[in-house]
């Protein structure tokens, strides 16, 4: 979950500075095409493509950082835009550093939460003599549910608390020791 998080994150940030690409592109095609100064001026001579790579370059540096300063705005609207932009990028960037960190620490929590229950199991087992056998099938078992806890949880919740009790509690029963033979 917290890898299909910190993807998505990443799509999102890309797909911003493309948008950001896109409108840099459109603003410096604009400008050469009024015979203004303009940014695009700089790499006329390079195809459409390339124009728009360069483009994606600045946005990214441009959110990322406050630009490298290889491509500079040259008109005023173009030092507008960039201004506003090193504004909502300096937004983004932070807002994505901060959500990456959430990201590793709820990452980092489910995991040392599973082995301090399976420390606290460990010495409940260890000190009732529980055989090596039982305890790693107990260990298993829990590794087990933790992993796929909101699974379990979904489905005891939504679809066997529509069971009657007595058979709801067999089926539980009998699931359990599945898993523990």
């Amino acid at each position: 979950e917290g890898f299909l998080r910190l993807c998505t994150l990443i799509f999102i940030v890309l797909y911003i500075a493309h948008l950001i690409a896109c409108m840099w592109y459109s603003l410096g095609t604009y400008g050469s095409s009024n015979n203004s100064p303009s940014w695009i001026n700089d790499i006329s001579q390079k195809q459409e493509y390339e124009k728009y790579i360069y483009s994606f370059y600045w946005a990214v540096t441009t959110i990322v950082t406050v630009g490298y300063g290889d491509i500079t705005p040259k008109s005023t609207q173009e030092v507008i835009f960039t201004s506003i932009i090193i504004l909502i990028g300096s937004g983004v960037f932070a807002f994505f550093l901060n959500s990456i960190g959430a990201i590793l620490d709820d990452m980092k929590r489910d995991d040392r939460s599973l082995k301090f229950n399976l420390k606290k199991l460990n010495v409940y087992m260890n000190q009732r003599n529980i055989s090596s056998e039982l305890q790693r099938k107990a260990r298993k078992y829990i590794e087990y549910v933790w992993k796929d806890e909101e699974t379990f949880e979904e489905v005891e919740k939504n679809i066997l608390s529509k069971l009657p009790p007595k058979l709801k509690d067999r089926m539980m029963k009998d699931a359990n020791l599945q898993i523990l033979k």
